[in-house]
């Protein structure tokens, strides 16, 4: 991406492919399930290999900026003090996102609704699809109220995530409607995909723009994958947290985590300032 748009695109860029990955994947379940309902599985294989080398044959026709030994160099002198420990703490921020997600998406919301609260197997599809939207309508709003991403910008979202975790939790501790339950669940998980929608796209702007270009690739990978790695564990525990222990403690750990990280954030922040 850093080498097919400028700075000043950089964001933009970023946004729209988070806006267009979002939609296909809401669309993408939808159209399978429509293609599936009249054509054989060999049919849509054959489909889904005629998509791919049709990116294929669009990427070859990508034109990329072309920069000298000399530039690269300049960039990583110029660079290359402030963001001695940058890549480590970028590193640490992911993964501390990945946890606090791992913990709440995948396992505990969807035992929250179908076992504790009991909620319509449809209105459960409502909710999911609500974190979906957020993230759509989040990736959209990126590019109008962003112009430029400091490290600051990350503690104001861990302390968003905080709250909107400490909103999760409340149906749990406190005694209320189900109508009441549904709307906050809906609410939450609409706020949540707008959040995680900004932190994905201004993350990966600020790696692009902060790490040096003859190591983004190799940095990339260390991150994706540490990342994922723990969105796996997370997802682990967070079923022994359920079995074994509460699951009333998973969204005030979460909560917990994500503030600490903003408050650590923040002094970092300050301590970086010229």
């Amino acid at each position: 991406m850093p080498l097919l748009f400028s700075q000043n695109w950089l964001i933009k860029a970023n946004s729209i492919y988070s806006t267009i990955n979002s939609v296909c994947g809401v669309l993408a379940p939808i159209i399978g399930g429509f293609l599936y309902s009249f054509l054989k599985i060999q049919s849509i294989l054959i489909l889904n290999i005629f998509c791919l080398f049709i990116v294929i044959i669009t990427n070859f026709f990508l034109t990329f900026s072309n920069k000298n030994i000399e530039e690269s160099e300049k960039t990583l002198e110029s660079t290359a003090d402030k963001s001695n420990d940058l890549p480590k703490l970028i590193v640490v921020t992911g993964i501390i996102f990945n946890i606090g997600y791992g913990l709440t998406f995948s396992v505990t919301i969807p035992y929250l609704i179908n076992k504790v609260f009991q909620i319509d197997s449809k209105i459960f599809g409502i909710i999911q699809s609500c974190f979906y939207i957020g993230m759509i309508f989040g990736a959209s709003l990126f590019t109008l109220r962003v112009k430029n991403i400091a490290l600051s910008y990350f503690s104001k979202i861990f302390y968003k995530l905080g709250g909107i975790f400490l909103l999760f939790s409340l149906p749990i501790f406190i005694s209320l409607d189900l109508k009441f339950t549904t709307a906050i669940y809906i609410v939450a998980m609409l706020l949540f995909g707008i959040q995680a929608s900004f932190f994905d796209v201004g993350l990966t702007s600020f790696i692009q723009k902060e790490i040096p270009q003859n190591l983004l690739g190799k940095y990339l990978g260390i991150f994706i994958s540490s990342s994922k790695l723990f969105f796996l564990l997370s997802i682990f525990i967070s079923g022994i947290i359920i079995d074994y222990l509460s699951y009333k403690s998973i969204f005030l750990i979460g909560a917990s985590l994500f503030v600490i990280t903003a408050l650590l954030i923040s002094i970092i922040a300050k301590k970086r300032l010229p």
